[in-house]
């Protein structure tokens, strides 16, 4: 049981001082003006201790969002891959900056809710959702593992910014072909080469960077990703087009590091002044862009890498690959994200009853 103290207050009043002692949990202490509330406020503490669900708030008052943030780059951010660190560090720099100086209690699903509509006028819906994906994790980790109060998750309760459709432009061969060419005529020796097996493999910018030669079996027909460096970190083999084989015997021409066995090591595309380092084409590929006209496509804007290879997924379409087919090749870990290419099977298939057009009419 409680005990209820009476004791002398500040300007001769007098206060109510409860007292709580019980095994296995913290002395818990407060003052109140009145004996009613000391009274009340003590049962509910001892209900909560006798269902287990009474948790010590002193801590999350305490921790402020700024220490947590620290502690999460220090010991989640770690475990991840450096692509990823890097976006966690550039969020957490966005959340200090406005929800640093709250404790884990201030920050309430208001206040989320204010600093994402301060954020959606600054960057894109997309990033919102990332900083605000990391700030609840960084929540949940908070009380299940780091074991602070009672604390509740903010971002749960407030509405997510809608991400717009995604972006997947459609070239003509005409203008692939421009692209190609500028790529070619580039100062950068493997833009062409990397721009190409873009095109014809459909790997992400990030999965080709880090692309090594004892990734590439040009015998078998095959590039060979590994799960922790794809973005779903899942394994995946991608078949090596006749075409594609053609670039990579070039490229396999100018490689200078074998193994003991003759076999070509390193990366596949490595960095200009270091070898060791990966590949940075976009300065090249914006000019080449520029050069190739195709710097302001229609509702697009500027062609992007990562553009070319939703080009490869709508070409896989249009020459009636499936869809499943589509999802393993491109990695895609949910069937619906590869049918943001069936939008190009409308044009395909008028296209397709265009040419039948003649049946049953008298053409004579």
């Amino acid at each position: 049981m409680a005990t209820i103290t009476k004791r002398p207050g500040s300007g001769g009043k007098t206060v109510f001082r409860a007292e709580i002692r019980r095994k296995g949990y913290p002395k818990k202490i407060k003052t109140f003006a009145l004996k009613r509330d000391a009274v009340k406020w003590a049962r509910q503490i001892e209900r909560e201790m006798d269902t287990g669900t009474w948790r010590d708030l002193k801590d999350a008052d305490k921790y402020l969002l700024s220490d947590a943030f620290v502690r999460y780059l220090s010991s989640v951010s770690t475990k991840k891959r450096p692509t990823t660190q890097q976006r966690d560090k550039l969020s957490v720099k966005h959340l200090t900056k406005r929800l640093g100086h709250l404790s884990l209690v201030q920050a309430t699903p208001a206040k989320v809710a204010v600093y994402r509509d301060e954020r959606l006028k600054e960057v894109s819906p997309h990033s919102v959702r990332i900083e605000l994906a990391l700030l609840s994790n960084l929540f949940n980790i908070a009380k299940r593992e780091w074991k602070v109060g009672n604390i509740d998750n903010p971002v749960s309760e407030i509405k997510k910014p809608k991400i717009p459709e995604g972006r997947c432009p459609i070239l003509s061969n005409v203008q692939l072909a421009r692209l190609m060419s500028e790529c070619n005529n580039s100062k950068s020796e493997m833009l062409y080469p990397f721009i190409f097996m873009v095109l014809h493999t459909g790997c992400r910018l990030s999965e080709l960077k880090q692309l090594r030669w004892s990734q590439v079996n040009i015998n078998e027909g095959y590039i060979s990703l590994i799960g922790k460096e794809t973005k779903n970190h899942r394994r995946r083999n991608i078949p090596i087009s006749e075409p594609l084989k053609k670039e990579l015997l070039k490229l396999l021409e100018k490689v200078k590091t074998m193994d003991k066995h003759g076999q070509p090591t390193g990366l596949v595309f490595p960095g200009r002044d270091d070898p060791k380092k990966t590949l940075d084409v976009h300065k090249a590929f914006i000019s080449a862009v520029k050069r190739a006209g195709l710097d302001n496509l229609p509702g697009e804007g500027r062609l992007r890498i990562h553009d070319l290879r939703h080009c490869c997924g709508s070409a896989m379409v249009m020459n009636g690959v499936d869809l499943e087919t589509i999802r393993k090749l491109l990695g895609h870990r949910d069937i619906s994200t590869t049918q943001r290419y069936l939008h190009v099977v409308d044009e395909h298939t008028k296209s397709a009853i265009d040419k039948i057009s003649y049946l049953g009419l008298n053409n004579e």
